[in-house]
């Protein structure tokens, strides 16, 4: 039970569809051998391939793995003290938002780096418009809600008001300062 031991080991598995992720607290060279093994089950077992591109030992207080659109690390912070002096965080499993889903929600939004129009809804009512961007950005803040991140979005969500705020203006040819007052 003591993490420190030279001889401590631990599993953990998950598993949702055909995404699996496993929590390995041992040598390196051990997590190795066991994804060799695990290559080898799924390969002479179940006739399935290892992705080796998408299949990375990593470590989890240093870098981050992905699971299920989540990057998925291990806290590690000694000044974080419970009432009682204990450490309140290390070893606790945390999920973030990745920054290139971020950059590429982004890109959606902008043209040249700055926040633009979306002619493709354009013909829509002010209503509908307004619901799409709405609905586009519950959508993505509810699917990340359980990260400790998901403040990050705030960057995304100005970029969408600020393109929602141009397609209408150009809709109703206007400037997005007009449209901003008037709604």
């Amino acid at each position: 039970m003591d993490p420190h031991d030279p001889g401590f080991r631990r599993l953990r598995y998950v598993r949702y569809c055909d995404d699996h992720l496993l929590g390995f607290t041992g040598p390196k060279a051990e997590a190795e051998e066991i994804k060799q093994r695990l290559a080898q089950f799924l390969r002479d077992d179940l006739k399935l391939e290892l992705s080796q591109d998408k299949t990375l030992i990593t470590h989890a207080r240093s870098d981050r793995a992905g699971f299920l659109g989540y990057e998925i690390s291990v806290q590690h912070d000694d000044r974080q003290r419970t009432a009682s002096g204990q450490r309140a965080v290390n070893g606790a499993v945390s999920l973030h938002v990745p920054k290139a889903l971020i950059k590429a929600k982004i890109a959606l939004y902008t043209k040249r780096g700055k926040p633009a129009r979306r002619p493709q809804v354009i013909n829509y009512d002010d209503h509908d418009i307004v619901g799409i961007y709405g609905a586009e950005y519950r959508g993505l803040v509810q699917y990340y809600l359980l990260a400790g991140d998901v403040r990050r979005l705030h960057r995304l969500r100005w970029v969408m008001l600020t393109s929602m705020l141009k397609t209408l203006a150009s809709k109703h040819r206007s400037t997005p300062t007009k449209i901003a007052a008037k709604h």
